[in-house]
């Protein structure tokens, strides 16, 4: 009779990420194909995958073996998709955004809660490119993505 090897944490944390793919994936199919379901269903598991991950006690290697699969596999949805309305649109807009460059933790919290009140009130820290996409989010907002 041969001893039954158990894995370590470290290799069950290595295999995790792609159990909560292979989880997430059937739960994709189930969203509803109109609008812009796929969207809002990736942004919200991005955006819990990264409150996760900044207030994770994990070390960093950790971390990213966990976290970053999820935060891909969701941006790759957000970004394969075409938006068919105004919040769909907007979502992608601050998922580029989000993805653009290095922020700091501030303007990481309100990318994620989508606060167009803390962009406008900083307005003037921020780069020139960042402006418009303040405008365009403005914009669809006022088309109704709420």
């Amino acid at each position: 009779m041969t001893p039954t090897v158990c894995p370590t944490r470290r290799e069950l944390l290595k295999i995790a990420p792609a159990a909560a793919l292979g989880i997430a994936a059937p739960a994709l199919a189930l969203v509803p194909a109109h609008g812009d379901a796929a969207i809002i269903a990736a942004w919200k598991r991005r955006v819990a995958a990264y409150r996760t991950y900044n207030g994770s006690p994990m070390n960093d290697e950790e971390a990213e073996t966990a976290f970053w699969p999820v935060i891909d596999q969701c941006d790759k949805v957000i970004h394969a998709a075409t938006a068919s309305t105004p919040l769909g649109v907007e979502i992608q807009i601050w998922v580029g955004l989000h993805n653009s460059a290095a922020w700091g933790s501030v303007e990481e919290n309100a990318f994620l809660a989508r606060d167009l009140a803390f962009m406008e009130q900083h307005q003037s820290t921020f780069d020139w490119n960042v402006l418009p996409v303040i405008a365009a989010i403005r914009s669809l907002r006022a088309m109704g993505s709420r």
